[in-house]
C-alpha cells in the first residue's frame, strides 16, 4: 500500500506558478501578459481548509483568470485541483468575511 504519512504542502507561490502555467498554455504569451500585468498574486491560502484568495483587475484579465483556473488540472507535486470559486467581491475584506461564512457552513455540515 503506498505511504499515506506524506503529505504535500501547497504554497501560495505554487498557485501563482500552476495559475501561470495555465494561462500560458491555454492563452499563450497573450494571455499572460494580460493576465500577468493584472494580477496582483495570491493573496493568502489556507491549507487547512484549502481556501485561496486570489487578486486579479477586473474585465477581460479577471474572465482569462478564472478560465485557466477552470483549466487547471494538477498543482505541485502531482496534486489534482478542482477549482470551486465560492465568491467575487471587490475587496479583500469582503472576500475575507465570504470565506470565513463558507468554512463556518463547511464546518456546520461535516458536524451535522
Amino acid at each position: 500500500s503506498p505511504d499515506t504519512t506524506t503529505i504535500t504542502t501547497i504554497s501560495t507561490k505554487d498557485i501563482f506558478n500552476a495559475l501561470k502555467q495555465s494561462v500560458l498554455f491555454h492563452f499563450g504569451d497573450t494571455g499572460w501578459g494580460e493576465v500577468g500585468a493584472s494580477l496582483a498574486g495570491v493573496s493568502s491560502f489556507l491549507p487547512s481548509n484549502h481556501l485561496c484568495i486570489i487578486r486579479v483587475a477586473r474585465g477581460e484579465a479577471a474572465r482569462t483568470t478564472w478560465a485557466a483556473l477552470v483549466l487547471l488540472d494538477r498543482l505541485g507535486a502531482g496534486g489534482i485541483v478542482v477549482p470551486h470559486v465560492i465568491h467575487v467581491s471587490g475587496t479583500l475584506k469582503h472576500a475575507q468575511i465570504a470565506a470565513i461564512e463558507w468554512n463556518r457552513e463547511a464546518i456546520a455540515r461535516v458536524k451535522a
